[in-house]
């Protein structure tokens, strides 16, 4: 589940459950999910310190649990691309080797 793929209000969905007391009005008024990844790291954790309740190193935190959430999904989507690729040149290469052996008939 990839935060940059996120609506508006999936991400305030999750801002609400991971973090009590954080307001998405003021975290992410408008923001779709890729809107909040492409915000500058500062101006994200200004938002979190502005809602009065969680401060700069928890903020911090909440940035950091978000882009651990884009790397693992990021890398979930890579593996499976490969291994896609991987199945896709194995039948490639047993279509060549038929080939082959077909023209030795």
């Amino acid at each position: 589940n990839n935060p940059a793929t996120w609506s508006n209000n999936q991400v305030s969905e999750w801002v609400q459950s991971n973090f009590s007391g954080l307001d998405p009005k003021i975290v992410c008024p408008y923001e779709t999910g890729l809107q909040v990844c492409r915000m500058p790291e500062a101006e994200f954790i200004r938002r979190v310190i502005s809602t009065g309740k969680i401060g700069e190193k928890k903020a911090k935190f909440v940035y950091i649990k978000l882009w651990k959430m884009v790397i693992d999904a990021r890398t979930k989507e890579r593996r499976i691309k490969q291994e896609i690729d991987k199945k896709e040149r194995a039948k490639r290469n047993g279509e060549m080797e038929l080939d082959y052996l077909e023209q030795y008939k």
